[in-house]
């Protein structure tokens, strides 16, 4: 695979994440606070399970949560998360974390979320109030996260590498890879070769420029 260049090596989520934070201290009316989260959560559920229909391959949900500056995560807030359902896969700064869910509905979070709007105590004060009163939004990935390359700077015809999610495990992650070449042939788009480790998974394509846009839009419901 030497022709294949990697800029950086990103450690796998289990790794990134070992480091303590401080809750939050924020107090926010749970009630106004769990209406907008909910809000915006049923916008970007709704987009991604439209874009399942239209796409051939089943486009796993990745969420972005923006937390308040004067926040970041503990670990126990991470394992509220991922008992609900969710994944943290990234975490860029103290402001900003990714999550993965498997359920487009996401039913558990969904849950947790309105039983916090309507104020439920568990034990001596609101659940989760910790948790929620520190997001300030819920959106989905756009096309400014998922693009690392130049796309002006590319060839009438040239190679773009496109890196994938890592999975719990290598043969998931090869079966969504392969799933991801069939649609981007489909596509028009040159499969010419792949990598796939337990940290990370990349496909290389050879495309015109010119369908770059519709590959985008095909593949990720994605305009750049």
């Amino acid at each position: 695979m030497e022709h294949l260049s990697f800029n950086k090596v990103e450690l796998p989520a289990n790794e990134r994440r070992k480091r303590k934070g401080f809750g939050s201290t924020i107090t926010k009316d749970f009630s106004k606070q769990g209406e907008a989260l909910i809000f915006q959560l049923n916008e970007q559920t709704e987009e991604n399970l439209l874009l399942s229909k239209a796409l051939k391959f089943s486009p796993y949900l990745v969420m972005k949560v923006e937390l308040e500056k004067e926040s970041s995560l503990t670990d126990d807030n991470i394992s509220k998360l991922e008992s609900m359902g969710l994944r943290v896969i990234d975490m860029e700064n103290k402001e900003l974390m990714v999550l993965f869910a498997d359920d487009y509905q996401l039913q558990e979070f969904r849950s947790a979320l309105h039983n916090y709007k309507n104020g439920v105590i568990a034990k001596t004060k609101v659940e989760n109030e910790d948790l929620f009163t520190m997001i300030k939004s819920v959106s989905r990935w756009g096309s400014n996260d998922r693009k690392g390359q130049d796309i002006n700077k590319l060839f009438s015809e040239d190679y773009i590498d496109c890196y994938l999610w890592i999975f719990d495990s290598i043969e998931e992650t090869r079966i969504k890879m392969e799933e991801f070449i069939a649609n981007v042939q489909s596509h028009n788009a040159k499969y010419c070769d792949k990598y796939v480790s337990q940290s990370v998974a990349i496909v290389r394509l050879k495309i015109k420029k010119r369908r770059i846009r519709l590959l985008f839009r095909a593949s990720f419901g994605l305009s750049y």
